[in-house]
């Protein structure tokens, strides 16, 4: 358990403006962090602390930029720092004798001040960019661990499940417009537990995704992805390694348009040489000429959706040597 004190001192001067911007923050930061012991192999531990994040001179400058006509931008120098509470929970278990585990992570962040957006159109009609200091903004985050073996079928199984929850506002038109975030996923991995000869592992991943908007409803967004993955590498003695991996992802229809599915297949031969420290390998990466990068981004102010063009279906020869000790697989 502690404390620090902080204190920043803004200095800056606008080019050929003749203007300077100064400005001094000076905050109380306490922290704490402990941890107790349950059992044998289990414990839980708390954490707390905050910091700040200073506005930038380009954040508070009173100057306008008028650069672009129709997207003008000027400062606030009448900003603060954001204050910011972090506190997060954790529990750990583990069992020596039947290797099983189980971690448990609550995490929660409250930002008085937060720096944030502000748009408005003048009577112009040009938008008009600033920044201002709202309070409300906070998120949540919370994940839940475990794994386990599967003696049966001589593999271990493991379960993440994820769920986070954030609010923030920005200012349209002088209206404040708090946005509200929830995401929610579940991982489940399954690999064989002895890989001297071979090493595999499937895993399954779903994630959910919800958005709200209180000034337009109309934007609210929900989305449902999943994911299927293999991969696997069967080692030919000593030397000799194969390896593949598949992927198969499937995107919601209503968000990201019919026919986004996409199947990424690479697979390798390497041959590891006998002083153990120089590696040849051949890699053929997107076999089936699918990859393309797709991503939505949810923002308190706007919804951005991408498609990332990539190199698609190539082949490479590496070489690697190891300045180090010999490669351990």
């Amino acid at each position: 358990m502690g404390f620090r004190v902080q204190r920043s001192d803004l200095y800056g001067v606008v080019v050929d403006q003749d203007e300077v911007i100064q400005n001094q923050f000076t905050h109380l930061l306490p922290n704490l962090t402990t941890r107790r012991e349950l059992g044998q192999g289990k414990s839980l531990g708390l954490n707390y602390r905050t910091n700040t994040t200073e506005p930038t001179i380009n954040q508070m400058s009173p100057f306008v930029d008028n650069s672009n006509p129709l997207n003008i931008f000027v400062g606030n120098p009448g900003l603060i720092p954001d204050y910011r509470h972090i506190v997060s929970i954790d529990f750990r278990s583990f069992d020596r004798f039947n290797f099983t585990n189980l971690f448990v992570s609550l995490r929660g962040t409250y930002i008085k001040d937060k720096i944030v957006s502000s748009q408005f159109v003048n009577q112009q009609l040009q938008k008009v960019h600033t920044f201002v200091n709202s309070d409300r903004a906070w998120n949540s985050n919370l994940q839940v661990t475990y794994g386990r073996p599967v003696r049966m079928i001589g593999a271990r199984i493991s379960i993440t499940g994820r769920a986070g929850l954030s609010e923030s506002s920005s200012f349209i038109n002088q209206e404040e417009n708090v946005s509200r975030i929830s995401t929610t996923s579940a991982n489940i991995a399954l690999d064989n537990r002895i890989k001297e000869i071979f090493d595999v592992r499937g895993t399954v991943n779903l994630s959910y995704n919800h958005t709200d908007y209180s000034l337009n409803p109309a934007l609210n967004l929900n989305y449902l992805n999943t994911t299927f993955s293999a991969r696997g590498s069967y080692y030919l003695g000593t030397s000799w390694t194969l390896a593949t991996d598949l992927s198969y992802s499937l995107y919601d229809e209503e968000v990201f348009g019919d026919d986004q599915n996409l199947m990424l297949w690479n697979a390798s031969v390497s041959y590891l040489m006998t002083n153990n420290l120089t590696e040849i390998e051949f890699v053929a990466q997107d076999l089936l000429d699918q990859n393309e990068g797709i991503n939505i981004t949810n923002a308190p102010t706007y919804i951005q959706n991408e498609r990332i063009e990539s190199l698609g279906r190539y082949f490479l020869l590496r070489i690697v040597h190891r300045l180090g000790g010999p490669r351990n697989r």
